[in-house]
């Protein structure tokens, strides 16, 4: 096994010298299984945990179990690319040692519908907060039906707005796929009117004339329109916290790969942190590897 393991590691790039390294953590792994009775076939993903739980109290440093964590990932994705196991369960953990979002309770479709439809439903009294209401209408649902962030927002193009398929285009960027997404039908004819009659209207930013959101400091504009409507709705934590409990909701409908091609993930592993039966094991995993003092 040793031989054809590093072969394995070669052909993914790994030097000789992060070989020699990772196999001194793999014996340690090794006897880890054998005084716990575990085996390649039978560890698990709360065996796992439970591993890197034991490392941390021989005082081991956060980085270095991310490396440990990172060793069993490589180990277990060679033993399923051989056939011995079916899933490899090392993938689903992401460990809170470094400073992460903290995962909160999601917020179910039903919740986030109600949510776009009173909002949009609301009446301002002023011609100005009627003009913005329409665009805060148009970045919530962007976020409620399609999953965006503010870095999606603040580089859509009028162009990647197709009303006549009712469609969106979400480019690709470094930490993201590119993506074609389906918008909802409320969506439609309040895009075509805030593009057609409100975004000029309350243009700010004359640099960016084929942006779909013409405001200054949009990040900015979008935080503050986030904690308005956290005085309504307390339940939302942030633009991640909506897109979080998106992408579970999508997981419950749709494969998980088609979820991925939805959520612009490079990688499985990403779409996978998100499925629904893990986050309860995954907030025990924070409160674990990051008590909050």
């Amino acid at each position: 096994m040793k031989n054809d393991f590093k072969k394995y590691r070669l052909k993914k790039g790994y030097a000789e010298s992060s070989i020699r390294v990772q196999n001194s953590h793999l014996r340690n792994f090794f006897a880890w299984m054998i005084c716990n009775q575990k085996t390649v076939e039978t560890i698990g993903y709360h065996d796992i945990i439970n591993y890197l739980s034991d490392e941390r109290k021989k005082s081991v440093k956060p980085a270095a179990i991310h490396k440990r964590l990172q060793l069993v990932r490589i180990y277990l994705d060679y033993e399923m690319e051989k056939g011995t196991i079916k899933e490899n369960p090392a993938n689903r953990i992401r460990l809170k040692d470094r400073q992460e979002t903290a995962l909160f309770p999601p917020i179910d479709k039903t919740e986030l519908d109600r949510i776009y439809r009173e909002f949009a439903e609301k009446e301002p009294k002023t011609k100005r907060d009627k003009r913005t209401h329409k665009r805060d209408t148009i970045i919530l649902g962007l976020l409620i039906f399609q999953g965006l962030v503010s870095g999606n927002l603040k580089r859509l193009t009028i162009k990647d707005i197709n009303l006549t398929t009712g469609t969106i285009y979400i480019a690709s960027n470094r930490k993201s796929n590119a993506r074609t997404l389906k918008l909802e039908s409320v969506q439609i004819l309040s895009i075509h009117n805030y593009i057609t009659q409100t975004r000029e209207a309350i243009r700010e930013d004359r640099t960016g004339e084929n942006h779909l959101f013409t405001t200054r400091k949009l990040d900015e504009r979008i935080s503050i329109f986030i904690r308005r409507l956290k005085k309504d709705y307390p339940e939302i934590q942030s633009p991640g916290h909506i897109r979080q409990s998106v992408i579970i909701g999508w997981l419950k409908a749709h494969p998980i790969r088609q979820v991925q091609y939805m959520a612009g993930h490079k990688n499985i592993r990403s779409t996978e942190r998100y499925r629904d039966e893990d986050i309860n094991d995954l907030t025990q995993q924070i409160l674990k590897f990051h008590p909050i003092r």
